[in-house]
């Protein structure tokens, strides 16, 4: 007969060094992660120099430990987590090791037991997604390192399918826990929220909105300018779609065809931008599109879905999972049915009304607090493993 195991208090250490300075599903993952654990746990975290003055989390359950700047770089966070993370772990008490992202860094070995999370491995599936040193990174090192990992954490069923498809690894080794989203953030914006952000930024209504990093082709924003170039002229005469995200690989891929588009005055890139705006730019948007090629499950589509913001995304990977019925899919790869899609959304009030109401429903099922649960259950499972439990 299993053990009930409590959830007790335990003391684990975090790697923080795959922050990007906050601006990242990875770094929003490490803030809500850190900020749930803390409450019944003791923890050290390691975070850049540079990375420690806009952590938002600060909790007397919680030691932050800063590293030297050099270990910013790829290479150098590489070696940090390859060789002097375990050392540091020798003389730590921490019991556990926790790597926020072991799809990006990795241990070789650690004198403590280590959950690793896991976020997607699109290497596998979108071809030309990242250079071929980090393609080859991620096929070819990280599975060597793999051993180190005593549990890993899939933030979907969809990535634990790649996990053990692509990594060999056996069902036992991956659970699945959602991501979650914070309700205090993203609902009961007012009005006048939404109008001041809006006027910060330029922005006049109505627009169609896409949150996400620029980055050519995974992201998938020529397909959904295309998409936008193709809808009647009824209903792109005064609508404008806006990029919420910073630069990254390809951008210049993105912004060149944007420039050249017929509709270019209707298409706006922000830029990287604050979290605390974010609600408001939801609650403004006529819908939220996410038409990426693959993601291992999309925080902005629970983010959009909270804000009771009608969302249209792409029928593949997680994104289909995340959805279930509470979004309308379309074909990331078919441009006319992306358009198709969007025409019926934005001609259709009550299709609106019940993306809203389906969206605000389905967002309840995605907790920070579940999955600080769960990976608290999963240490205690991995410290504790002759207490009745036969598998993690």
């Amino acid at each position: 007969m299993s053990p009930s195991f409590k959830n007790t208090q335990q003391q684990i250490f975090i790697s923080g060094l795959v922050y990007d300075q906050g601006k990242s599903g990875i770094a929003e993952y490490t803030n809500q992660l850190t900020a749930a654990l803390c409450k019944n746990n003791t923890l050290t975290l390691a975070l850049l120099k540079r990375d420690i003055v806009i952590f938002p989390c600060q909790h007397e359950n919680l030691t932050i430990i800063s590293v030297s700047n050099i270990f910013a770089g790829p290479i150098m966070n590489i070696i940090w987590h390859l060789i002097i993370l375990p050392l540091m772990l020798i003389f730590s008490n921490c019991s556990s090791l926790i790597l926020p992202a072991i799809n990006r860094r990795l241990c070789l070995w650690s004198p403590k037991p280590v959950l690793g999370v896991v976020h997607d491995l699109s290497q596998y599936a979108v071809d030309g997604k990242y250079d071929i040193f980090r393609t080859l990174y991620v096929k070819f090192l990280l599975p060597l390192a793999l051993p180190c990992i005593t549990h890993i954490v899939a933030i979907s069923h969809n990535t634990k399918k790649d996990v053990i498809k692509y990594w060999k690894l056996s069902d036992d080794r991956v659970s699945v826990c959602y991501n979650g989203y914070d309700d205090t953030r993203y609902q009961n914006i007012r009005p006048t929220n939404i109008s001041q952000v809006l006027e910060k930024h330029a922005i006049t209504q109505p627009y169609l909105l896409y949150v996400s990093r620029i980055e050519h082709p995974g992201k998938n924003h020529i397909q959904l300018i295309k998409a936008f170039e193709m809808l009647a002229p009824e209903l792109n005469a005064n609508l404008k779609i806006i990029f919420a995200g910073g630069d990254w690989n390809g951008a210049e891929q993105v912004k060149k065809y944007a420039s050249n588009s017929s509709l270019a005055k209707q298409i706006h890139f922000m830029g990287y931008v604050l979290t605390e705006d974010l609600p408001p730019l939801y609650h403004g948007a006529l819908a939220s599109v996410i038409p990426s090629l693959y993601e291992g499950f999309g925080i902005p589509l629970v983010e959009a879905m909270a804000c009771g913001t009608p969302t249209l995304c792409s029928n593949n990977s997680a994104l289909n999972e995340v959805a279930a019925d509470s979004a309308l899919t379309f074909d990331p790869n078919n441009v006319e049915d992306m358009s198709l899609k969007l025409s019926c959304v934005l001609q259709q009030k009550p299709l609106r009304k019940l993306l809203e109401r389906k969206g605000l429903q389905r967002c309840q099922d995605f907790s920070w607090n579940t999955l600080a649960t769960h990976i608290g259950l999963k240490l205690e499972q991995i410290l504790y493993p002759y207490q009745g439990h036969q598998s993690l």
